[in-house]
């Protein structure tokens, strides 16, 4: 696996209003090609939830959602996964009358995570220290739902942003097991994604770049953020690119 060149902590999951990944998120979503979408990483039901839901929701027919007391049951919506229960809880009310379903669990198995050992030192810092372990308690007691989701539904588009220390292993069953046409990623550079970007890079035949942070101006794709410069959208350091199925 690659590591070289980490960023030493992530950067964070919220995908802030304003920046030039949560424009690419709302203008994927709200193209034709995009009708079910899978976030990895609700957290708090932050920015990139409410950003991939407003996408869907613009070219969503008006009878898309059903709501029945607490219960909203969309057609064309996001499924966001987390682990984290108190966050799942706050995410699940306050995304309520958004085209979104909040389920509580672990993306993949805790058999799927980096070990201790296979965390380079560079990255066994104050986040590794508080999190880890912790988090790894939480997979023994939950259940994995990427695999049992991807069964169920045909995604178009899912989002790698939960756990550094599971991305390769929800890449893998994205990549074998859902084969979604989109795949976007966030915290670029770091131990989340190095491995997924590593492999990326050499197999052009299973994704290919669509878009990416620093590239939003020049490249062929950049109408998803208005082909404006990276300078134009509010500043954050969080890095990310959209990879699209090889083929479409």
């Amino acid at each position: 696996m690659r590591h070289r060149g980490l960023r030493s902590e992530r950067v964070g999951q919220i995908v802030v209003d304003g920046t030039s990944f949560a424009a690419a998120l709302t203008a994927l979503a709200q193209s034709r090609e995009v009708r079910r979408v899978l976030e990895l990483g609700t957290w708090y039901g932050g920015s990139s939830t409410q950003n991939l839901a407003r996408g869907i929701e613009r070219t969503a027919p008006l009878d898309n959602c059903v709501t029945r007391g607490m219960e909203r049951c969309c057609r064309d919506l996001v499924i966001t996964v987390e682990v984290f229960e108190p966050a799942w809880a706050y995410a699940r009310r306050y995304l309520h009358d958004l085209s979104v379903w909040c389920v509580r669990g672990s993306t993949v198995t805790p058999e799927e995570m980096l070990t201790a050992e296979e965390v380079p030192p560079s990255e066994r810092g104050q986040h590794f220290q508080l999190y880890y372990e912790r988090d790894l308690e939480l997979m023994k007691r939950s259940k994995p739902q990427l695999r049992r989701l991807c069964a169920k539904v045909a995604f178009d588009l899912i989002l790698i942003d939960g756990n550094e220390f599971t991305g390769w292993g929800e890449f893998e069953r994205v990549r074998d097991e859902c084969k979604p046409r989109f795949i976007a990623l966030h915290d670029t550079g770091t131990l989340k994604t190095a491995t997924v970007e590593s492999y990326l890079e050499a197999h052009t035949n299973v994704y290919r770049l669509l878009l990416r942070k620093g590239e939003t101006d020049t490249s062929p794709a950049c109408e998803l953020t208005g082909c404006r410069a990276e300078w134009d959208f509010y500043p954050n350091e969080a890095s990310w690119a959209i990879y699209q199925r090889s083929g479409y």
